[in-house]
């Protein structure tokens, strides 16, 4: 059965700077613990303080990359997927004085302006018609849109979005972006990005099992300020053995892209010259 999607017509994303505040806070509970994971103290020969005292300068650089990647994976969760952009740009076109309320996401905004038209020249050529304003110097003079224009463009964005949707659960964007920003901050710890299953409890003689491993606990170690950030906006949940795969994976894919490479020690042997 095909899923249907309520229409997303304000904006409701946090500014950057509070979600980072937001997730830096969330941290203080366990921030020496993650530092002493990466080797902090030890390299630099000094015993951790008690968790009552503020963090150094230098111990804050040195957390900021996990902080960073909790703040970037909170604002791509709050993202509007396609199948919500879908539905929100079909009510835009059936009541287009909705973009005139100026209330719409600003990701609807940029896809209405990716396909806005004057007359027949090619979508988006007038994009500023759209999402500028007063203070931005157009190279053209802007015109404001009428509500035909709206819905015209509402159209054109709502198929072409259609047309790159493809079926099953879309999935988690926070996923791919904690992986991708974690692995290299995770290598400081001198371990391995590795799954194994351990059991977890056996009933009736079978036994159940669940994921572990050094970058597992690293994330269940991280992960409660972007859970509770998640939970209290009502947004879709993240799993660390979703993260894990996706950090295994984004290895594999480095791994491939850069191959060792191996001395050439044929000093230019010639095989032909045995046959």
């Amino acid at each position: 059965m095909p899923t249907y999607h309520k229409a997303q017509l304000k904006e409701t994303c946090l500014p950057f700077v509070e979600v980072w505040t937001l997730m830096r806070k969330g941290l203080d509970p366990v921030a020496r613990q993650v530092l002493t994971l990466f080797n902090f103290y030890k390299e630099r020969d000094i015993e951790s303080a008690p968790e009552e005292v503020a963090l150094s300068d230098e111990e804050e650089a040195e957390l900021l990359p996990v902080v960073s990647a909790l703040a970037l994976a909170a604002v791509r969760s709050e993202e509007i997927g396609p199948g919500a952009l879908v539905s929100t740009l079909g009510k835009v076109r059936r009541k287009p004085d909705l973009f005139h309320q100026g209330d719409l996401p600003a990701a609807v905004v940029w896809e209405l302006a990716q396909d806005h038209q004057r007359g027949s020249e090619p979508p988006g050529t007038f994009s500023l018609d759209i999402w500028g304003d007063e203070q931005i110097a157009a190279p053209y003079g802007p015109v404001t849109p009428g509500g035909e224009a709206i819905a015209a463009a509402a159209g054109r964005a709502q198929e072409r979005i259609q047309r790159k949707r493809s079926p099953g659960r879309p999935q988690h964007p926070a996923h791919e972006e904690l992986a991708r920003q974690l692995v290299p901050v995770f290598l400081k710890s001198e371990k391995a990005i590795t799954r194994k299953p351990i059991v977890v409890d056996c009933r009736d003689g079978k036994p159940s099992y669940a994921e572990a491993g050094d970058f597992h606990d690293f994330l269940e170690l991280i992960l409660p300020p972007l859970r509770d950030f998640l939970r209290e906006r009502r947004l879709a949940p993240i799993t660390t053995e979703s993260i894990v795969r996706a950090a295994q994976a984004h290895v594999a894919a480095r791994i491939a892209s850069r191959p060792p490479s191996t001395p050439d020690y044929s000093h230019d042997f010639d095989a032909d010259l045995f046959d």
